[in-house]
């Protein structure tokens, strides 16, 4: 049973709510990744929580084999929060991978399988 019908009914109550947002664009990343869009661009906008709103759309690009997007937005999370572990990682371990493939034909998909079969088949955020 998903939990994202409870994160939506708190969310209507206080829609701002940086926790609930976050939960829900994590729950949401791999199945309504639209909505995880949407959460992401909200948390981008408050004060403070910028960074994770950023690492939340790196990773919801990786998801649709977006690898620019991805790197963009996990770059834009190191400019707001240099410290942060979780876009630093990601950035590496993405870029590491796009090395390795290099310039084939079918990188996208590629990369994308070889970014999840490395046993990380979770968000970071």
């Amino acid at each position: 049973k998903s939990i994202i019908p409870y994160f939506n009914d708190v969310l209507k109550r206080f829609p701002k709510n940086f926790q609930f947002l976050n939960f829900r664009a994590i729950a949401c990343t791999k199945i309504d990744q639209e909505q995880a869009l949407k959460d992401a661009e909200i948390i981008c906008k408050l004060e403070g929580f910028e960074c994770y709103g950023y690492e939340h759309k790196g990773n919801i690009y990786i998801h649709q084999q977006k690898f620019d997007l991805a790197k963009e937005n996990f770059k834009k999370a190191l400019e707001l929060d240099p410290s942060s572990e979780t876009a630093s990682a990601q950035l590496a371990r993405l870029e590491k991978i796009v090395a390795e493939i290099g310039e084939e034909a079918n990188k996208e998909k590629e990369i994308g399988n070889k970014f999840y079969d490395k046993g990380d088949r979770k968000s970071h955020v």
